[in-house]
């Protein structure tokens, strides 16, 4: 069996839909059967768009050899965009910093929680939540990871939110 019982996302607010410059309070919990070495667990809040789109075009070839004979090609170019509308990471625990050791911090078994606050931006709009499919969609999530050593990511879970774009339909560019 595993050191490691459960690792999850909780967000106080349920459902966890949210507006430009709100709060996003939450605790990670780590649930250990048995004590963990970990350098650092961080939350990290992410939000993008993505499109991908596959273009298939055919064209006939003649054979030379055979002016009976022609065939047909195929090609397909597939094209993708992404565009980020947040990315920061928070840092939740990590060894103590300047004791001047460089071994990770046993975490001993049983429950930790560790709470963290993201910020929406109210400066810059971002979009609402959509999905279309796994090839096209805007998408917001949270995301936690256990660092045991250095940057390479050894546990993580992930918790998507919704995001809607308030719209203050009194404008005169909506009447």
């Amino acid at each position: 069996m595993g050191k490691l019982i459960s690792f999850e996302i909780l967000l106080a607010k349920q459902p966890p839909v949210f507006f430009s410059n709100q709060c996003i309070d939450g605790t990670v919990v780590i649930k250990l059967r048995r004590a963990l070495q970990v350098n650092s667990v961080r939350a990290q809040i992410y939000g993008r768009a993505y499109a991908k789109v596959d273009i298939s075009q055919r064209s006939s070839v003649n054979d030379r050899s055979n002016d009976s004979n022609s065939r047909q090609d195929a090609t397909t170019k597939t094209f993708t965009e992404e565009e980020i509308y947040l990315d920061h990471c928070m840092t939740l625990y990590n060894k103590e910093i300047g004791d001047g050791n460089n071994k990770d911090t046993l975490l001993p078994a049983g429950i930790h929680q560790y709470h963290f606050k993201f910020l929406l931006p109210c400066d810059a709009k971002i979009p609402t939540s959509f999905e279309h499919s796994p090839n096209c969609n805007i998408r917001y999530e949270i995301k936690a990871t256990i660092y045991k050593n250095g940057n390479d990511p050894d546990y993580s879970c992930t918790k998507t939110f919704t995001v809607l774009e308030c719209i203050d339909i009194n404008q005169p560019s909506l009447t």
